[in-house]
């Protein structure tokens, strides 16, 4: 679980996403259970030109999450020109 959970939020950081805009997205009844996070690094991620519009979180728990030696290093939002 931990590692399909920290894979799927790694390869969602490397994707360039919404590079057209992404609109309506929805987050419902979100569970997140037991997750530990462990001696995960984020290193030179670029976010570029992204949009997120009308975007709703609604009835997220998170329960006996567990983050160990993360480190979040060169991060870049940059806005369109």
């Amino acid at each position: 679980m931990a590692f399909g959970a920290a894979e799927a939020f790694g390869h969602a950081a490397r994707t360039p996403i919404a590079e057209s805009g992404t609109s309506s997205i929805a987050f419902n009844h979100i569970t997140f259970n037991h997750i530990t996070f462990n001696h995960i690094t984020f290193n030179h991620i670029t976010f570029n030109h992204i949009t997120f519009n009308h975007i709703t979180f609604n009835h997220i728990t998170f329960n006996h999450i567990t983050f160990n030696h993360i480190t979040f290093n060169h991060i870049t939002f940059k806005q369109p020109d």
